[in-house]
């Protein structure tokens, strides 16, 4: 059982790298929200998946002067691709 969970995360994590390098080492976390989980995202970060590929997440808050809105924006971002 714990091979199949492995190769289960091996998969989701190659297709993740693969989404990052086809969208040239920046992609923003809503546009993966149908492809990738946040789950599999947030197992990848704890378990420094992504040191090796020099992956970091990039979390800006926004406010807004006039309305007083935030905007939260949230990237993977590579530097070898």
């Amino acid at each position: 059982m714990p091979n199949t969970v492995d190769s289960n995360f091996d998969r989701r994590a190659n297709h993740l790298l693969r989404l990052i390098q086809l969208c040239g080492g920046c992609v923003p976390l809503h546009s993966l929200q149908f492809q990738v989980s946040n789950s599999v995202i947030q197992t990848l970060l704890d378990r420094d998946f992504f040191n090796p590929y020099h992956i970091v997440f990039v979390k800006l808050n926004f406010r807004s002067v006039k309305s007083g809105a935030e905007i939260e924006l949230a990237y993977l971002i590579s530097n070898t691709f």
